[in-house]
């Protein structure tokens, strides 16, 4: 069982990615937590016992993606962060949380596929070492 966290503040790229994660997932069990805000997602952390990988959009509405990541890795050090974005651009303060990748939005269909593919198989690797 896999259990991946998507946060972003627009509900259809939740929704592409989840879809997107599933295609790559071939059947296997996942379960799925959603999150419209930072602090939604924080709110929710308690509830968790573990989180196998957070993709974290880093430009949301009061709380942004680098506070949220911080608050993240204090529950989650070892779990797998993956930022993505339309617009913001990384900065060193988005790397102290090691982040394992950093997706663009404008990505193409194909590119998205093959990074998510990288970081699926990334994420099953830690679990299974």
């Amino acid at each position: 069982m896999y259990y991946i966290a998507i946060c972003d503040d627009q509900q259809e790229f939740i929704q592409y990615m989840r879809r997107s994660v599933e295609s790559c997932m071939q059947g296997e069990d996942v379960t799925f937590y959603e999150y419209n805000s930072g602090e939604e997602l924080i709110a929710d952390m308690e509830q968790r016992k573990h989180l196998d990988l957070l993709l974290l959009d880093m430009q949301l509405k009061k709380m942004n993606g680098n506070e949220t990541a911080k608050a993240f890795r204090i529950h989650f050090p070892s779990s797998m962060l993956v930022f993505c974005s339309g617009m913001y651009e990384p900065t060193v303060e988005s790397f102290e949380v090691t982040p394992y990748r950093y997706l663009l939005k404008r990505y193409t269909e194909e590119h998205m596929k093959q990074e998510l593919e990288a970081i699926v198989q990334k994420m099953k690797e830690i679990i299974h070492a």
